[in-house]
């Protein structure tokens, strides 16, 4: 039986020849695997966040200004087209290119998409007239407001306005709607007036204003869509001028040039 001495020496030749044999080549191949593995992993990673990131501001963009009015020009587009009560929101959404979810998740109802839409064309009318030039006279100005409305009337959006105030008679929902575009319509020409008012030009108030333009709105709108012959300059200045200088002076007296 080998003494404890002869024991030692046997450990240590073999743990020595252990040490010796030990397979480091492939060891160190191995390690730098896992390393170039990590490192891969890592940007593997890195690039499935910004994948992430990116699909995340995709999201965003689809949900924003861009596509909301995408979607309100559309719904004027498909009104002009085949009125309120054939205006379906699958329609809507293909026409503005995006998915139909979009359209109900922010307009749960075909009223409130229309509300939306109409207001927003309101909105966007007023800014124009209001960007008009001044200048300097009331007639000029009502004529300068005529032309801008003449070209109006005769948009895609200008006729989903009239077929809304057609069927807006027999719908209590379109009614309703109505109602809360009043308040807009009142505001669209006020700047005129007020300017016409502070040069002496015109006295009235509010009332006698939305009458002039009921009134002058009404003539552009039967010349457009009933005699389908939009009126020219000459008719247009005699509308103003029977407007300003009333119908028992004809239209006529002290009228410019």
């Amino acid at each position: 039986m080998p003494s404890n001495a002869s024991t030692g020496q046997i450990g240590s030749q073999v743990n020595r020849h252990y040490v010796l044999r030990w397979p480091y080549k492939p060891l160190l191949r191995a390690s730098q695997l896992l390393v170039a593995i990590f490192f891969r992993t890592g940007m593997i990673c890195e690039m499935a966040m910004e994948v992430r990131r990116s699909r995340s501001r995709k999201k965003k963009l689809v949900r924003g200004d861009p596509v909301v009015r995408r979607v309100l020009e559309a719904t004027l587009e498909e009104m002009a087209q085949v009125g309120y009560q054939s205006l379906r929101m699958e329609d809507v959404a293909a026409r503005a290119k995006v998915n139909k979810t979009t359209v109900y998740r922010r307009w749960p109802t075909k009223k409130d998409l229309l509300r939306n839409a109409l207001l927003k064309l309101m909105e966007s009318k007023i800014a124009a007239i209001e960007a008009l030039p001044d200048s300097g006279s009331f007639r000029e100005d009502l004529l300068t407001a005529g032309r801008f409305g003449i070209r109006s009337l005769q948009t895609p959006e200008s006729q989903s306005l009239l077929r809304f105030a057609l069927a807006e008679q027999a719908d209590p929902e379109l009614i309703a709607i109505g109602k809360s575009l009043q308040a807009q319509r009142g505001a669209m020409y006020r700047g005129l007036f007020e300017r016409a008012k502070t040069r002496g030009e015109f006295s009235g108030d509010i009332e006698s204003m939305m009458v002039i333009m009921d009134v002058f709105r009404g003539v552009l709108i039967g010349k457009i869509f009933l005699d389908h012959e939009p009126p020219d300059e000459e008719y247009l200045k005699r509308v103003v001028d029977l407007i300003l200088y009333g119908a028992i002076r004809g239209g006529t007296q002290s009228r410019p040039a």
